[in-house]
């Protein structure tokens, strides 16, 4: 309680929102070998900033190189930090990775008894494919089914990497609820649905809440369920 009471004491200035991105994506094009992002420290300090890539479980192939890995960057001030692609093999789809932004308040020595905290932002890596065409409704090229043991299927047979905004799925009519595993599907993927209820699944459509490559939720779709 009495530690809880100090850090309610504590002045607005002993705290800090770190080091801020610009975006909510990082996006990487394989024509250009790169891509690029702004970081800013919102501090009034200086602080370090420390960047790592992030594998996703389903794809553990190291694709980038985040450079520089470590920067110091004044208060107020930006850091521009490269993702240089490092692909042996041409790209036939859009890859998914993340990235960690972590701000590192300096130490100074009349800092007393300051708190000192780090903020890390974690963001999304898509590196895409040179030629590819971008597709701004990857959600609509899913293919829904039901699987020889009764639960729904979806598989993505395109080369886009799909977002959602909920990992909730309805299946219509009837509006039964479905979870998904996670809310991205990478391209060639297959999930299954897990349902909620012991009811037995009925449905000639399915109803889910997609998201751009942002991030940022749109409008629900309803696709056929096969």
């Amino acid at each position: 309680m009495a530690g809880a009471l100090v850090l309610a004491l504590l002045p607005a200035a002993a705290w800090s929102a770190g080091v801020v991105p610009e975006t909510s994506l990082v996006v990487v094009e394989e024509g250009d070998g790169e891509g690029v992002i702004n970081v800013k420290n919102t501090d009034a300090h200086v602080s370090l900033m420390y960047v790592r890539l992030e594998n996703l479980p389903e794809d553990p192939e190291q694709l980038l190189l985040a450079t520089p890995p470590i920067s110091r960057v004044e208060g107020g001030e930006k850091q521009l930090v490269r993702f240089l692609l490092k692909s042996p093999q041409p790209l036939r789809t859009e890859r998914l990775m993340r990235a960690s932004f972590e701000g590192i308040p300096a130490v100074s020595a009349d800092k007393g008894h300051r708190i000192q905290m780090t903020f890390n932002q974690n963001l999304p890596v898509l590196i895409r494919p040179k030629g590819l065409p971008r597709e701004r409704e990857p959600w609509t090229k899913l293919r829904w089914s039901l699987a020889e043991d009764g639960r729904v299927e979806v598989k993505n047979d395109s080369p886009y990497v799909v977002r959602l905004s909920t990992h909730k799925v309805e299946l219509q009519p009837g509006k039964q609820a479905l979870e998904l595993p996670k809310a991205y599907i990478l391209p060639g993927e297959r999930l299954q649905l897990a349902s909620a209820g012991q009811t037995p699944l009925d449905g000639t459509h399915v109803k889910l809440w997609p998201a751009t490559s942002y991030g940022y939720a749109v409008d629900s779709f309803t696709a056929s369920l096969n």
